[in-house]
């Protein structure tokens, strides 16, 4: 699946990574996720894409179905967060 993230410029200063994040008044990010429990609602994504907890997180499914996902666990050294939908 894909993943599409925002949040505020205000809330983002710490993994800001281009000008045009800088100059942005919303940060979004894009990437892939691998479903890991799909009964559970669990999927695996990476940092990069969901960097903090105070993101707004959309998963899209075959390019037909888009439902919001809740960030469970960011780990602090890895770069890996588990991401639950409903």
């Amino acid at each position: 699946c894909t993943v599409c993230t925002r949040v505020m410029h205000e809330y983002a200063t710490e993994f800001i990574q281009s000008d045009k994040e800088w100059t942005s008044t919303q940060i979004r990010r894009a990437g892939v996720a691998l479903v890991v429990d799909a009964e559970r609602g669990l999927v695996i994504t990476d940092r990069y894409t969901v960097p903090q907890p105070l993101m707004h997180v959309e998963l899209t499914f075959a390019q037909m179905f888009t439902t919001d996902a809740d960030i469970l666990f960011i780990h602090p050294q890895h770069n890996f967060v588990i991401l639950r939908y409903e």
